[in-house]
């Protein structure tokens, strides 16, 4: 007789969360956490850029879009809560982006190891742009 395993069963279950916390803590998982929060903060810096374009229509442009970015939610939540959960979230995709940038940085330098190159480097393959990545963005 052979016993199967189903969704409810316990060990199912943990084995499931163990493989999604071992994701995200490997280094494929760390570079996708790292990318999904880099897209979110490019989607945010262009609806930022896009609503503050409206100062050039008129002042009260401006103040109708700062009034609706207050009243997110309608009737359903109270005023100025849905900005409050966004701002949290903003402040957590950043956390999220620069943890997982010092953790993958960190990790490579302990794989590297003391000598960084053998050989004197040459850049003609790589140009100003990628060489300065990490730092430029």
């Amino acid at each position: 007789m052979t016993i199967s395993a189903t969704k409810s069963d316990p060990a199912t279950r943990r084995g499931w969360r163990a493989w999604l916390g071992g994701f995200f803590t490997s280094d494929i998982g760390l570079k996708w956490m790292m990318a999904l929060s880099g897209v979110g903060l490019l989607l945010y810096v262009l609806a930022h850029m896009v609503g503050n374009l409206k100062v050039f229509i008129s002042p009260e442009e401006i103040n109708l879009y700062g009034e609706a970015l207050r009243d997110l939610g309608g009737h359903l939540f109270p005023k100025t809560s849905v900005l409050w959960v966004l701002r949290i979230g903003l402040i957590a995709a950043f956390a999220i982006h620069i943890g997982a940038a010092v953790i993958l940085t960190r990790r490579n330098v302990d794989a590297r190891g003391r000598i960084r190159y053998h050989a004197k480097r040459q850049y003609l393959a790589a140009d100003f742009a990628s060489r300065t990545m990490r730092w430029t963005g």
